[in-house]
């Protein structure tokens, strides 16, 4: 017999207080998620490059409309706080200094994935849907192709699109075509 043992989930609020505390820092590499402190992946110098590559890219293309922010917190609901790899987000005077994004602020995320591929595709894909985030990238480096998730409903995404090196993903919020080449290392 398996007995069920009840959780306490952490609250936005409670996970940015034990950051303003001390009882967690950067060392500490966690991310909230579904209200549970959820181990980040280390990130590899092809993770990291690509991170890096994508985010000038954006940079250049979409500076003057939208800010790209790269590793940082953004606010989905009570209980999760994730940091995707890239977040474009709506331009803001104070750089969000009063608060992290939320999902109205948001165009579309990035997670670049090696090791941390089947948990951007479950767990991070429910989150980023059930928030109503209106794109989802996964850059899955093994394969060389970026995963385009769109149309939220519920918990799932209902149009997922995989692009190879040869393909262009339109951004019809910014009437951009972006080659896949440029972004993959």
């Amino acid at each position: 017999m398996t007995i069920q043992l009840e959780q306490r989930l952490l609250t936005v609020n409670e996970y940015q207080q034990m950051v303003a505390a001390g009882i967690l820092d950067e060392d500490d590499r966690v991310e909230l998620l579904n209200g549970q402190l959820i181990k980040m992946s280390p990130s590899g110098s092809k993770h990291a490059a690509c991170v890096e590559k994508i985010t000038a890219y954006l940079r250049h293309l979409l500076d003057n409309k939208t800010m790209i922010r790269s590793q940082n917190p953004i606010v989905l609901g009570h209980y999760s706080e994730p940091e995707p790899d890239i977040a474009v987000v709506l331009r803001k005077d104070n750089y969000y200094a009063d608060h992290h994004p939320i999902p109205g602020e948001i165009y579309f995320l990035v997670e670049v994935s090696d090791t941390s591929l089947e948990k951007d595709r479950q767990v991070k894909s429910a989150i980023y849907a059930a928030a109503q985030i209106p794109e989802y990238w996964i850059v899955n480096l093994a394969k060389q192709e970026i995963e385009v998730y769109q149309l939220p409903e519920g918990d799932q995404y209902q149009s997922k699109q995989t692009y190879s090196k040869e393909d262009e993903i339109h951004l019809s919020d910014f009437n951009l075509k972006l080659s896949v080449k440029a972004l993959l290392v």
